[in-house]
């Protein structure tokens, strides 16, 4: 939560700066959008169980110059959950920087815009278990791809509401017991989108 919340105030920021800087005529040849994530996203549970289901936050942004066929994407999102069994407690985290294009289409007279997109993925993921007070973690990172498909509705000319379905795709070698260990660090995304359109 603390890592989308800077980079939300971050994102602000330099929209503020930009929209700043350039005239109203300039600013009025871009469109684009600012919408958060909230949902799930489901990992191997061959690797991750049993926290292969996480609680997911992030952010998506798109933009474009309006004559261009394609949005530029930049993505945050971030996952986590945790469980404890028979007095051992696991937590899991992963978080997916995603970089890419999104194609974007419009039925004018509903507002309604299907897309789809794709790109580079940066993900990480952070694995730790308790037990008898004892904390062991292991982690890794790697670059790997992401896909999305979804659809939002633009209400009152700005405000987005939406579904978004994605697939991310990296693996790391996470030291086990002393075994490396290839890990999944992607999985299967599903959440809501509420957002700004400009």
């Amino acid at each position: 939560m603390k890592k989308i919340i800077i980079l939300i105030t971050a994102l602000t920021l330099a929209l503020s700066f930009c929209s700043a800087a350039l005239s109203a005529e300039r600013v009025a040849e871009w469109t684009g959008n600012v919408n958060i994530f909230l949902g799930h996203k489901r990992l191997d549970n061959n690797d991750w169980e049993p926290v292969e289901e996480q609680d997911e936050i992030g952010i998506e942004v798109d933009f474009a110059k309006k004559q261009w066929p394609v949005n530029i994407a930049v993505d945050f999102m971030s996952s986590k959950d945790n469980k404890t069994i028979s007095g051992v407690n696991r937590e899991g985290e992963t978080d997916e920087f995603n970089f890419g294009v999104r194609k974007i289409f419009s039925i004018e007279k509903m507002d309604i815009h299907p897309y789809f997109g794709g790109g580079l993925a940066i993900i990480s993921g952070v694995m730790s278990t308790t037990m008898s007070g004892v904390t062991t973690s292991v982690d890794g990172r790697d670059l790997g791809i992401w896909l999305n498909v979804g659809v939002y509705w633009t209400l009152g000319e700005h405000f987005n509401l939406g579904l978004d379905l994605r697939r991310s795709k990296a693996d790391a070698d996470f030291n086990i017991g002393g075994t490396d260990r290839n890990v999944e660090l992607g999985g299967r995304h599903a959440g809501m989108l509420l957002g700004y359109h400009w």
